[in-house]
């Protein structure tokens, strides 16, 4: 698969996604590998949905916006963050489904709170990055000085110790890592 299929695939999930949630947005490690002209191992969407929706209710929704079922589940069951070790950095994430997408796997995050401001959020600054289809690829100052400079800046919560951390530094073999100890500017 090339850059331009997965974009497409991304597309249409988002808007299958869109029906649950207008400002749904996809996040991380895709648009921070399109940065780089590589195509991502997976999709992470994030959305938010009022707390009183079971996870039986966004079932429904996502299958009234997938008619002809082309979004798959893929891995089982909706699980919280706490039965994803790969996740447990994610505070903010309520749960997650596995689903596939035409080969595509896709990662749909169900976000405690909405998705503004999430980018606030990240774990470090060479993922923060974000795309809907109308705004394209954003990207933060953190992230955009990130990859010039090749420096993995860690949030505040997280340490070298981090599952995540030890990911993007295996991710990125030849950037440094700095904690919020001494991020200096990125802070």
């Amino acid at each position: 698969m090339n850059l331009a299929e997965q974009m497409d695939i991304a597309k249409r999930v988002y808007d299958i996604l869109r029906g649950v949630d207008p400002h749904c947005i996809l996040a991380g490690g895709a648009p921070a590998d399109w940065y780089l002209k590589r195509t991502a191992n997976d999709l992470d969407f994030y959305y938010f949905v009022p707390s009183t929706w079971t996870n039986s209710v966004v079932d429904k929704q996502i299958e009234r916006n997938n008619p002809r079922g082309l979004l798959q589940k893929s891995g089982g069951a909706t699980r919280t963050v706490n039965q994803l070790a790969q996740y447990e950095h994610m505070k903010n994430v309520k749960n997650i489904t596995e689903y596939e997408y035409d080969g595509m796997q896709v990662h749909l995050m169900r976000m405690l709170k909405p998705t503004f401001g999430l980018h606030r959020n990240f774990s470090a600054g060479v993922t923060e990055a974000w795309w809907t289809p109308e705004r394209g690829v954003e990207y933060s100052k953190r992230f955009l000085d990130g990859h010039e400079n090749k420096v993995i800046s860690a949030g505040d919560m997280y340490t070298l110790d981090n599952r995540h951390i030890k990911k993007l530094m295996k991710k990125y073999p030849d950037y440094r890592v700095e904690t919020s100890g001494n991020l200096g500017n990125y802070k």
